[in-house]
């Protein structure tokens, strides 16, 4: 089953975006853009914050989360599918963007590292959910 949903998502990198993300009745990519506000404006994030993004995927959430921890917070990327992890890197290669390739189970971050953790759309396909939510629960402050 990992394997399956890891090739999953290794396949489909490349056409992530325009297969969730597009509305492909404008051609933009803001098909979730009213749930993107909804999430942000209760979402509490400030200049200089570390957050990671857990199943970042290719990054739709890069945008919003560097807008508001700004150059001087730093973005974790972390994914378990290469691909995923690569067409990340060229959509969002910044100086404040660190990226991870690792499930969540076994985020290779220091302990109390990150002032929040983001699992958009990923929570699903983690492995062993119990001890995902205790990695990630060991890497905030």
């Amino acid at each position: 089953m990992y394997r399956a949903r890891k090739k999953f998502f290794n396949d489909h990198a490349g056409r992530w975006h325009d297969m969730w993300y597009k509305d492909h009745s404008t051609g933009r990519y803001d098909k979730h853009g009213k749930d993107f506000d909804r999430l942000f404006s209760i979402l509490t994030l400030r200049p200089g914050d570390h957050v990671l993004d857990v199943g970042c995927g290719t990054g739709v959430l890069v945008p919003f989360i560097l807008e508001r921890i700004t150059a001087a917070g730093i973005l974790y990327e972390l994914d378990f599918a290469e691909k995923m992890i690569e067409t990340n890197r060229i959509l969002h290669e910044r100086d404040n963007v660190r990226f991870i390739l690792s499930d969540a189970e076994n985020a290779p971050l220091d302990d109390a590292s990150c002032d929040v953790v983001v699992c958009f759309s990923c929570f699903p396909h983690f492995h062993n959910k119990e001890k995902a939510v205790t990695a990630l629960s060991r890497v905030l402050k």
